[in-house]
């Protein structure tokens, strides 16, 4: 799970950087970082994803 929020967080501030230096600023280089990371974090991070899902469903099964 914390793998995948770490994951999550290094492909945002990627984005976040790189639109910085494109020359976005302000509250439109928080949302496009925060959309295009959702977007590629969807596709490059898909089998993290899954694994953290899965721990996630086995523990609230055995705290059921």
């Amino acid at each position: 799970m914390i793998k995948y929020t770490i994951a999550r967080f290094l492909v945002f501030i990627a984005f976040l950087s790189v639109f910085y230096l494109i020359g976005l600023r302000d509250l439109i280089l928080v949302g496009a970082a925060l959309v295009v990371s959702g977007i590629v974090s969807l596709f490059v991070l898909d089998k993290t994803r899954e694994a953290a899902a899965e721990k996630l469903a086995k523990f609230f099964k055995k705290a059921d």
